[in-house]
C-alpha cells in the first residue's frame, strides 16, 4: 500500500512538471463584450497576410478565436464594415498563449488585454497617446462627416490641430522605443518611423537589438533598408522590375513618356481608391505626356483586378505581390499610402505625395502640362 502511494505521488509530481513545462501550441483569445447584439459576426484580421484568419459570432457577450503565430504581432478584430458608425475595432499583440480581451461596443477600440506579454509592453505607450488619440479621433470623424460644409479656414484649423498631436506622439514614440527596444511593440513603431530616421540613428537601433529582434519580420526589413539605396527627392528615380496583372513583365525604365506618376496603393486603403478615381478623370488629358504606375502593396491578384476595375485604372497597374515586404515600397520609403512620386523627364524624382488630397492633382497637370 505504501509504494502504491508512492508510486501515485511520483506520477501526478510528472504530470505536474511536465504538464506546466509544455508551451501552448498557438493561442486562444477569449472575449467578452457588452453592447453587442448576439449574433453579430467579429473578424480575426492580420494585416501582414492582408485577410481574415479567424471569424466568431458573438453569443451573450462572449466570443472566441485560435491560431497559431510563428512571432508575436499585432492582429485586429473587427466588425464587417458598412459605414463609419457601426464600424467597430481594436488591435492588440498576440502571441501564443491565452489572452482575454474585455471591452464595450461603445469604446471598443480600447479593450482591456490579458496574458499577451508583448501588449503589457504595449500598454506602457497607450497610456501616453490615449488621450491625444481619442482627441484626434473626435477631429477626424468630425472632418469627414462635414467635410462638404468645412470652410477653407475651418480645414486648415483642424489639420493644424490633427499636425499637432501627431507631433506630441511622435515624441511619445520615439521615447517609447528607446526605453524598449528590445520589444515587438517597439519594433512595430521603429519599423513605422524607419523612412523618417537617418539611417546611421536606425543603424544604431539595429545594432543594439538582440538576435531574436534582428531575425523578427520587422528586423530582417529594417536590414533590407538598411542595405539599399533609398529614393530621395533631387536625386535619380530607381528602377525596378514587377508583373503587370497579365503576369506580363514590367520595367520601370521602359516608359519612355517625359514624366511617369508612380503611385503605391492598396485595395483595402479608401483614400487610395479615393486617389485612383480622381487620377481616372484625367488620366486621357496627362497621358501623352505622363504615363502613370500604379503599384499595389496587395498579395492577392484578385483584390487588386477587382479595385482597380471598379475605381477605372486603365494605366500600367503592377505588383510584386510581396506586401509590406516589398524591397520596392522599402526602397521608396513607403510608410503610409496612398504615396505618389513624380519622376520628371531626367529621371529625377521632383515630387512626394503622401495621403490624398484633390489638389495634388491640379499641381501635377501645372507641371505636366
Amino acid at each position: 500500500m505504501k509504494n502504491q502511494i508512492i508510486k501515485s505521488s511520483i506520477y501526478f509530481l510528472l504530470v505536474l512538471i511536465f504538464g506546466c513545462s509544455q508551451k501552448p501550441e498557438g493561442f486562444i483569445i477569449q472575449g467578452n463584450v457588452a453592447g453587442f447584439k448576439d449574433s453579430t459576426m467579429l473578424y480575426l484580421h492580420n494585416p501582414d497576410l492582408q485577410e481574415n484568419i479567424d471569424s466568431a459570432i458573438v453569443v451573450n457577450g462572449k466570443f472566441q478565436f485560435d491560431g497559431f503565430l510563428s512571432e508575436p504581432q499585432r492582429l485586429y478584430v473587427n466588425t464587417v464594415f458598412t459605414n463609419m458608425d457601426e464600424y467597430r475595432y481594436t488591435s492588440f499583440f498576440v502571441e501564443n498563449s491565452l489572452i482575454k480581451l474585455k471591452g464595450n461596443y461603445d469604446n471598443f477600440r480600447y479593450c482591456d488585454i490579458s496574458g499577451s506579454k508583448s501588449q503589457d509592453i504595449e500598454k506602457k505607450l497607450i497610456k501616453k497617446i490615449k488621450s491625444n488619440d481619442i482627441e484626434r479621433d473626435s477631429l477626424t470623424d468630425y472632418f469627414f462627416k462635414n467635410r462638404i460644409d468645412i470652410i477653407p479656414e475651418e480645414h486648415k484649423k483642424i489639420w493644424q490641430q490633427i499636425s499637432l498631436l501627431d507631433s506630441l506622439n511622435d515624441i511619445q514614440y520615439i521615447r517609447f522605443i528607446k526605453g524598449n527596444l528590445n520589444s515587438y511593440s517597439a519594433m512595430e513603431k521603429l519599423q513605422w518611423r524607419m523612412s523618417e530616421m537617418p539611417k546611421d540613428t536606425l543603424r544604431m537601433y539595429y545594432e543594439q537589438l538582440i538576435p531574436e529582434f534582428k531575425e523578427s519580420a520587422n528586423g530582417k526589413l529594417m536590414n533590407v533598408y538598411l542595405n539599399s539605396r533609398i529614393v530621395e527627392i533631387g536625386e535619380k528615380y530607381i528602377d525596378f522590375e514587377a508583373v503587370t496583372l497579365n503576369s506580363e513583365p514590367f520595367k520601370l525604365s521602359d516608359i519612355k513618356k517625359d514624366y511617369i506618376l508612380l503611385d503605391f496603393w492598396a485595395a483595402g486603403c479608401g483614400p487610395c481608391r479615393k486617389a485612383n478615381t480622381e487620377l481616372a478623370k484625367y488620366y486621357d488629358e496627362l497621358k501623352d505626356r505622363m504615363e502613370i504606375v500604379s503599384f499595389s502593396l496587395d498579395i492577392k491578384k484578385e483584390w487588386i483586378e477587382k479595385a482597380s476595375e471598379k475605381d477605372g485604372i486603365k494605366w500600367i497597374n503592377v505588383t510584386d505581390y510581396k506586401g509590406r515586404n516589398s524591397a520596392i515600397a522599402i526602397q521608396y520609403q513607403i510608410s503610409g499610402i496612398p504615396c505618389s512620386y513624380l519622376i520628371n523627364k531626367e529621371r529625377v524624382v521632383i515630387k512626394k505625395y503622401l495621403g490624398f488630397d484633390p489638389e495634388y492633382i491640379d499641381e501635377i497637370k501645372e507641371i505636366v502640362q
